[in-house]
């Protein structure tokens, strides 16, 4: 074999290592590493993505507790001023039922009061052929002194009219608490005989409180036992 092939042999054999490491290191390697480095990036810019996924869904997620939260505060709030007008409505509903009450009650004493008053106001008569008028009373020792003055309503009758004075004493706080007195004397019921007019004066035995409304009520009755005459005096 000629010297220089021996010498090539020789020579590959001692180079064959060195150069199949230069061609792993430096051309195989760096095909692999920039192939893996490709990946790790992918990878990495996968995770980033995720990541920035996850913090968008973590602000989403913040966003709507913090609405959730306002909405709880709101809801509470309304809640609770629901709830403020619910007590004020039962309590109006309370006072205005209680008031309306009250008032009830107050239209029904005045209805029966008006009622009294007209029963006084109104002459009770059957016919009214007399007038009574000029009316005195006075307390005096147990006994009312009274004066009535009657009058013919047609003062062109001069026929004489026999009648009955009846009188009641009646006593009480006020209108829609008067008491007839407990007296039965027989100087209540008063004969008379009137042609054109005349004045009626007398006694009555009387036991009233002192204090309060005290009202004499006086009828004049016909022989028909019809009222001809009514009046009342406050004394």
């Amino acid at each position: 074999m000629p010297k220089l092939a021996l010498f090539l042999m020789a020579a590959l054999i001692t180079l064959a290592p060195s150069a199949t490491y230069y061609l792993a290191y430096y051309v195989m390697a760096p095909n692999y590493l920039v192939k893996e480095a490709k990946l790790y990036k992918e990878e990495l810019d996968a995770l980033k993505q995720e990541h920035q996924m996850l913090q968008i869904t973590a602000e989403n997620l913040k966003i709507n507790n913090e609405v959730l939260a306002a909405e709880g505060i709101t809801a509470r709030e309304q809640l609770s001023e629901i709830s403020t007008r619910i007590e004020i409505a039962e309590k109006a509903r309370s006072t205005t039922s209680d008031r309306v009450q009250e008032l009830e009650e107050e239209k029904l004493g005045l209805e029966r009061r008006l009622a009294f008053y007209e029963k006084f106001i109104t002459p009770d008569v059957d016919e009214e052929i007399l007038q009574c008028f000029n009316i005195s009373v006075t307390p005096t020792k147990g006994k009312l002194k009274y004066g009535i003055n009657f009058l013919k309503k047609d003062q062109s009758d001069k026929t004489r009219l026999k009648t009955t004075v009846r009188m009641k004493v009646l006593y009480g706080m006020n209108m829609l608490s008067l008491n007839e007195d407990a007296s039965t004397s027989s100087d209540r019921e008063v004969k008379m005989d009137i042609t054109k007019d005349r004045r009626l004066t007398g006694y009555l035995t009387a036991d009233v409180p002192e204090g309060g409304l005290h009202i004499l009520d006086i009828k004049a009755y016909n022989e028909d036992n019809k009222i001809i005459a009514h009046c009342w005096k406050p004394f």
